[in-house]
This record gives C-alpha cells, sequence and structure tokens, in this order.
C-alpha cells in the first residue's frame, strides 16, 4: 500500500502545492517553447524539488499537450509511464548512491548521446546532486554546457552551497521555500476528504506546525496518526504521535508574566510536567505565540502574513497594552536560550523556571538574562550614589597642598604615598592627570580601592573630591631613581617632613592656621641641594647598619 505522499504526489502544476513562482516560470518556458538546458532545483526537504522535476518532464513529454498550453494531460502513454516511472525518457540518478566519476560516464554521458525516440525529451533528473565527487562534477562540465539535442538535466539538492560555481552557472537557478501553514492545511484537508477521513478541529493546524514548512513530513506524520485512529482523528490520537502541547497553557503562562507572578507561572510549568507535557514543545509553542505577538505589536498584517497562526491566538486573547515590544522581545530571548537548556537539564522544568525568575525579577529593576541576575548599569547609576561632577580643578592649589596630600595617604597606604612621589601633575585643560613612568603604578592607582583612598584624602585636603585621570609617559625624567621633589607646598613644616619621610601626627598645619603673610618658600631660601642630599644619603647608611646589627645581633667594632 502506498503512502500518503506517495498516492496524493502532483501529478500537474496545478496541484503542486505553493512554489507558485517556479511554477509560472516553467510554464511561461513551456508555452514559448524557450527552455534551458539545465536547471537547478534548490531548497529544503519536503518542498516539491522532485515532484517539480517529474511534473516538468511530464509536461515536456506529453503526446496530448497542445503547443500553448503547458499542463499535461496525464492520460496518454508517456505521461502513464511517467507517473509509474517506467518512462525510458526520464532517468533519475540518486547522487547519493552514484557518487563517483565512473556513474556519471556510465549513467549520464553515455546515455545522453542516445537520442529519444519521435519530437521527446530525454531528461535527467539527479537527486542530491550535491553529493557528487570533484572528478564527478568536473565530468559533467561538458555535457551540461552543450548537451545534445533534446536533453535537458535537472539537478536537486538541498545544499546548494556544496556546488562548484561552475555547475551552478550553467544551470537556470530555481529557489523552493517552505511552504506555509495554511497551504499545508488545505493539503491535509484535501486528503483526508478523498480518504474518508474525519478529523478533531485543530489537528490538521498542529499537524501543519510540527511539519515546519515540509509538506513530505505533514503527510507522513498525518499518515503516522491514521495508523492509530483510525478513520476519526482525536487530539488525543495526536498525542500519542506528535509532541503533547497546551496552547491554553501557553496563555495562562504569559498572562502570569504580565502580572510578575513567578509562583503562578512555576507552579503552571510544573503542573504541565506532572500531566506529560514535552517542556521543549510547550516552549517552541511559547516562543512561537511570543513572536506573533511581538509581531501585532509592531503591525497586524505582519503577524498574519509572517507568524503561524494557531488554534488558541495569543494575539487575539491577550490585551496587547499589558506587556511592551521590548519586553516581549526580552521574553523570546530567555525562553530560546532555555530551549537549549531543555536538551541537557537533568531537572526537566529547571530551565523555564530560571527563565521565569529571571523575566519576573527583570520587571523590579533585574536585567533580562537566561544565566544571572546581573543589575543593569543603567539602573545602578540612577540608584546608586552619583559619582562627583567633573568640574574644573584649581591646579594652583592642588600644587600647593600636594605634600599634604602625601603626608595623609600614608596613614592609609604606605606604598601608595610612594607611588603618588614619583608621578608629575599636570594640568590638561582645567583637567588633573598624574604622569606615571611605569605602568604597574598607573595600574595600580587606577585600582578602585586606591581611588577611594585618594578621594577620601583629597576630601581631607581640599575639602571636595577631585576629577582625576592617569597617563603613562616613559620619558618621564625622575632624580636619582626615586622622586623627584614634589612640588612644594606653602607650609614648610609640611615639605620636611615629606623630605624625610618623617611621620607628622603632631607637625600637620592647615591651611586655616597660617597667618595671612605666609608666603610660599621659594627655591632661594632651600639649603643647598648638595648638603641636603649628603645628609640624607649618611641617615639611610646610618639606618642601614642599624638594621643589620639588630638582625644579626652584631655590633660595632673599633
Amino acid at each position: 500500500m502506498a503512502t500518503l505522499y506517495q498516492k496524493y504526489r502532483p501529478r500537474n502544476f496545478r496541484e503542486v502545492v505553493s512554489q507558485n513562482h517556479i511554477k509560472i516560470t516553467l510554464q511561461n518556458e513551456i508555452e514559448n517553447k524557450q527552455l534551458a538546458n539545465a536547471y537547478l532545483f534548490s531548497g529544503p526537504r519536503g518542498t516539491g524539488k522532485t515532484t517539480m522535476a517529474r511534473v516538468f518532464s511530464k509536461a515536456l513529454n506529453c503526446q496530448n499537450r497542445k503547443s500553448d498550453e503547458s499542463e499535461p494531460c496525464g492520460d496518454c502513454d508517456s505521461c502513464q509511464q511517467i507517473t509509474v516511472g517506467s518512462s525510458l525518457d526520464i532517468i533519475e540518478i540518486d547522487a547519493a548512491s552514484h557518487t563517483g566519476v565512473d556513474n556519471v560516464r556510465e549513467n549520464i554521458i553515455a546515455n545522453a548521446r542516445i537520442a529519444s525516440g519521435g519530437d521527446r525529451y530525454k531528461v535527467f533528473i539527479i537527486d542530491e546532486v550535491h553529493m557528487l565527487s570533484a572528478s564527478a562534477f568536473n565530468a559533467l562540465l561538458k555535457i551540461l554546457e552543450e548537451p545534445p539535442k533534446k536533453v535537458i538535466f535537472i539537478l536537486a539538492t538541498t545544499e546548494v552551497h556544496k556546488l562548484p560555481t561552475t555547475i551552478i552557472s550553467r544551470c537556470q537557478r530555481f529557489d523552493f521555500k517552505r511552504i506555509n501553514i495554511k497551504d499545508i492545511i488545505q493539503k491535509l484537508e484535501y486528503i483526508i476528504g478523498s480518504e474518508g477521513i474525519k478529523a478533531e478541529e485543530g489537528v490538521l493546524a498542529a499537524i501543519a506546525r510540527q511539519s515546519d514548512g515540509h509538506m513530505r513530513d505533514a503527510e507522513s506524520l498525518l499518515g503516522q496518526i491514521l495508523s492509530v485512529s483510525g478513520q476519526d482523528i482525536t487530539k488525543k490520537h495526536a498525542d500519542l504521535v506528535m509532541p503533547h502541547s497546551n496552547m491554553a497553557a501557553v496563555a495562562d503562562l504569559v498572562d502570569f508574566l504580565c502580572k510578575k507572578d513567578a509562583g503562578g507561572a512555576i507552579y503552571l510549568v510544573n503542573k504541565l510536567v506532572d500531566e506529560g507535557t514535552d517542556l521543549r514543545q510547550f516552549n517552541s509553542d511559547l516562543i512561537e505565540n511570543l513572536r506573533r505577538l511581538m509581531l501585532a505589536k509592531v503591525s497586524a498584517p505582519l503577524a498574519e502574513k509572517f507568524a503561524q497562526a494557531s488554534e488558541y491566538d495569543l494575539a487575539a486573547n491577550l490585551s496587547l497594552e499589558k506587556i511592551s515590544t521590548k519586553e516581549l522581545s526580552e521574553m523570546i530571548k530567555v525562553f530560546m536560550s532555555a530551549q537549549n537548556d531543555l536538551k541537557t537539564a537533568f531537572i526537566a522544568q529547571l530551565p523555564l523556571e530560571l527563565a521565569i525568575i529571571n523575566i519576573v525579577n527583570a520587571k523590579s529593576n533585574l536585567n533580562f538574562s537566561a544565566t544571572n541576575f546581573s543589575v543593569k548599569k543603567e539602573q545602578i547609576s540612577e540608584d546608586s550614589e552619583q559619582p562627583a561632577v567633573r568640574t574644573k580643578v584649581d591646579f594652583q592649589k592642588v600644587n600647593d597642598k600636594w605634600n599634604e596630600v602625601l603626608v595623609k595617604i600614608k596613614k592609609y597606604n604606605h606604598s601608595l604615598s610612594f607611588i603618588l612621589r614619583v608621578c608629575e601633575l599636570r594640568d590638561r585643560s582645567g583637567d588633573l592627570v598624574l604622569a606615571f613612568k611605569y605602568k604597574f603604578h598607573q595600574d595600580r592607582v587606577d585600582q578602585g580601592s586606591i581611588k577611594e583612598i585618594m578621594q577620601k584624602v583629597f576630601q581631607e585636603v581640599y575639602g571636595t573630591q577631585l576629577s582625576f585621570s592617569t597617563v603613562l609617559d616613559e620619558s618621564l625624567a625622575i632624580a636619582n631613581d626615586i622622586a623627584p621633589q614634589p612640588v612644594f607646598s606653602s607650609q614648610p613644616e609640611v615639605r620636611t617632613a615629606v623630605a624625610n619621610e618623617a611621620p607628622m601626627e603632631n607637625t600637620e598645619v592647615s591651611s586655616e592656621a597660617q597667618s595671612e603673610d605666609a608666603k610660599p618658600v621659594l627655591a632661594t631660601e632651600q639649603p643647598p641641594v648638595n648638603e641636603t642630599k649628603e645628609k640624607q644619603n649618611l641617615d639611610n647608611s646610618n639606618n642601614d647598619v642599624d638594621t643589620i646589627l639588630k638582625m644579626f645581633g652584631g655590633k660595632v667594632v673599633g
């Protein structure tokens, strides 16, 4: 007994479902006698490529067809032979099992040289042509470009990208599209009507959606259900063959999400698991309906034309005002990610539960994310304390009190004081810039914890926080490979303490405590540079000797 897709395979152009752009072109070529040497039919499986090739061949060789017509009669000997597959003029080759160059030479090239009888065309239908080897393609090139008279080649493939461009360029190419849901339903209704079968409402639509635009898959699925149900098809019978889904539950879940009711949504998912619902199919239906609802929000004609309709249309049963387009798009992203996790989840419902929590929490200032609960950056900036406003810096004031900054920073981080000593203060259009010779110094100052310390000290010294940036300048000169004397403050006591790196707990002098007549110490008032350096070196040397003696318990002899 023939299967449904074989029994109801189209026998003329009129019966071919969809693909009107291809049917019209081929019919016009037949009527105008403007045929190409080779045709390339490409597209998804089950969309009618081989069927179209057979109908085209039948129309070319139909004995009763008039010259200004394109439909084959289906009754003449030629049409009958092509229908049952016994015609010697129509040669079908499965390239998947005849991949070698020898097969091409024997089955195609040799047979092409044998002329057909009368006015008939010899048509070679090469299915799954992308499976041919490179040498086999090379053997085809010449005969495709200049075939014998009355010989036509039709190449069919699901993976046109695997064909050499030299083959594609020699063919007239037609791209087959997936068949829409309405056309599949109409064909299934025709089949069950012809077979005298009754189907419960919604079953054929479910089959059409499950076939995903492939007519052969839909017809095969209908045949499987018929083997279970007999002459009366019900949803229970269909659920035995197809993954079970509940479109009403899809609408209920979306309603729970709109109400931010995570508990109700999770309870619904677990209830579906107990009832044996396929969660992957349920999630797929959910994504499909959310997409339709999103398109309906954008434009109603879009939803009608490009989205699959269901027996329970969310766009019609859910108020569009309840949810925004942005929320819909984010929901779709989260559930699409959950679809992948459903394949490997050891707790079947866990990916959907996480997706629900993410979506509900996202409505409460959390970011839509299938993998984490990270807070949105823009919401952090709104809810947390705002950073100090970037204003112009009084560079002279910063310069004058920089040594005091160094002293105070020592209380919080001793090494930071040294790092800031070896930097250079720069004024860049009113912005404070700290220049460093070494990258690790710059990286240290750019750390968040270090910046907090610096801002705290800036608040103490300058009475406000300062915005600053850092730059790397490897040409920066540092005296004695340590630090140049920082810009001098107007406080001699503070400057001396910094120079000697002595604690300043009892010697700190604030700007308020100084007299109004106090003036910055000029460079000419400083002790001689050489004398200062010698004294510092002597003190450092004595300190080193004392440390060594204490470490090893020694003493100076002589």
